[in-house]
């Protein structure tokens, strides 16, 4: 996070990048699969993306549906599957020292 901003401002200090708007600077800084994946993305590099998607061309205005459907999927997911599973699995890791050989594996699952 920090050496992409680094990059970023050194990049529009030198002239190699110009920032058009704040919301250009905070889809750069706050874009989340670039940030766990790695490795640092140079705002040049994805300037013509968030150009085109802008405009509505390119790749990003047509996969934005399905990436919204992606996304609500994993949402219904993590609150409604791995939430109400979770409990089980506190359970499970409060009393390790009492647990038999398939209480342990079903807690593990869980």
């Amino acid at each position: 996070f920090t050496f992409q901003q680094i990059a970023l401002l050194i990049d529009v200090r030198d002239g190699k990048a110009k920032l058009r708007s704040p919301l250009d600077y905070g889809l750069f800084i706050c874009f989340f699969p670039q940030l766990i994946a790695g490795p640092i993305v140079l705002f040049r590099e994805m300037d013509k993306q968030l150009l085109a998607t802008a405009k509505g061309e390119g790749e990003g205005a047509t996969m934005l549906g399905a990436g919204l459907v992606i996304f609500a999927l994993g949402l219904f997911k993590k609150i409604v599957l791995a939430d109400s599973i979770g409990a089980y699995a506190d359970v499970a890791f409060g009393r390790v020292e009492l647990l038999t050989f398939l209480e342990a594996w079903l807690g593990a699952i869980a």
